[in-house]
């Protein structure tokens, strides 16, 4: 009996979509699209295909995909964490008010990475320790977080940074390979 039932439900299973098929989705369109838009530029400018170019081009996504990956853990364990923007906000005005202070580059880096542990360590902490909602959790302290961040830095600017700081966001590790880029690399090669 059961090998008559497997036989019929091996019938009734769909095959496999032909490859024009799976072209003629969404995602398929997509990728005609992006690959039209490379052809055109490339055709359209000697430039557009240059290693400079497509190296500073990864400027303008580096950021957030760094920050994508460890949302996307969060995400897969059926979690959210809204503070994301408050939590940079709150670190980076540390490092802001620590270098206008005199504090050197790594020193700096170290505050922004320590305040940004301590925040989602809190945000950790009231959610797994106290079975928390993550969501209530986390909208509570993205209003926390940028509450502090408008009380120490108002509608100021800090932009004492020393220069060797921008080598973060606009230095090269190896000649066109920026460092960002090289840091997404290595940390989306963890993630996996």
């Amino acid at each position: 009996m059961s090998k008559i039932m497997m036989s019929e439900e091996m019938k009734s299973a769909p095959a496999a979509p032909s490859p024009l098929r799976r072209l003629l989705c969404w995602e398929g369109f997509l990728l005609a699209v992006t690959l039209a838009v490379f052809v055109v530029n490339a055709l359209a400018s000697p430039y557009f295909l240059n290693i400079w170019n497509l190296s500073d081009a990864t400027f303008n996504f580096t950021e957030k995909a760094i920050i994508v990956l460890p949302m996307a853990m969060l995400i897969i364990a059926r979690e959210i964490d809204l503070s994301v923007a408050s939590t940079m906000a709150l670190s980076s005005t540390a490092m802001g008010f620590c270098a206008a202070a005199g504090m050197d580059t790594p020193l700096l880096v170290a505050v922004g990475l320590g305040v940004g542990l301590l925040c989602g360590l809190f945000n950790g902490i009231l959610v797994t320790r106290f079975n928390l909602s993550s969501i209530v959790i986390t909208i509570g302290t993205m209003s926390l977080y940028r509450g502090i961040t408008y009380i120490l830095l108002g509608d100021k600017a800090l932009n004492q940074y020393p220069e060797s700081f921008a080598w973060f966001g606009q230095g090269y590790v190896w000649g066109a390979l920026s460092f960002e880029f090289a840091l997404f690399i290595l940390l989306a090669a963890a993630f996996t």
